[in-house]
């Protein structure tokens, strides 16, 4: 999922739906976490759905949720795209119900060299991937044959100034990394 603003994230119908569902009381999360879990697979695969929701009930609370989508409303990073030195490949999947064409669009616009591809597989459930994986080669094959980058567009570059950022210092420095290409 990938988006500039989580603000504008949170106006996509599926993900206010679904971050206003989160519950405290363990049969409701039992419930959310399913439903979340097949919307996943589409509803067409069971197996796969019934496991994405029991990671979810592992790896989180509803307390915990609740405040991932607290905290993902915060962050905005339309300052920081701009850093990013690598060619970077944005997938937009239509089938993918928390996802935006309109917010994929927006993060390929504020990188220095991005390349925007949809791909019509429901990947997300993790089952079909085929358009994903040869759409991830032919960049790669593309980016290791094309433009040639010198080294000084790879050194670190000072962590950028950034007002009133919800970002802490190490996280506008592991991003600042993660944009030189370390």
């Amino acid at each position: 999922m990938l988006w500039v603003s989580g603000a504008k994230m949170f106006v996509l119908p599926d993900l206010r739906v679904t971050s206003g569902m989160v519950t405290a009381g363990e049969r409701e999360w039992n419930v959310f976490t399913n439903v979340l879990g097949n919307l996943a697979s589409i509803f067409e695969d069971m197996q796969s759905g019934n496991q994405m929701a029991d990671s979810m009930r592992q790896g989180t609370t509803p307390a915990g949720l609740a405040e991932f989508y607290r905290t993902t409303a915060c962050i905005d990073l339309k300052n920081l795209l701009p850093e990013v030195t690598v060619p970077t490949f944005v997938i937009h999947e239509p089938g993918f119900k928390f996802g935006s064409l309109d917010l994929c669009q927006e993060v390929a616009k504020n990188l220095r060299d991005a390349r925007l591809v949809e791909v019509r597989e429901n990947s997300i459930a993790g089952t079909i991937h085929d358009g994903h994986v040869s759409a991830i080669d032919r960049f790669l094959r593309s980016s290791a044959t094309g433009e040639q980058r010198d080294a000084a567009s790879l050194a670190p570059h000072a962590p950028p100034t950034v007002t009133g950022s919800p970002l802490t210092g190490r996280e506008i420095q592991v991003l600042t990394r993660v944009a030189s290409g370390l």
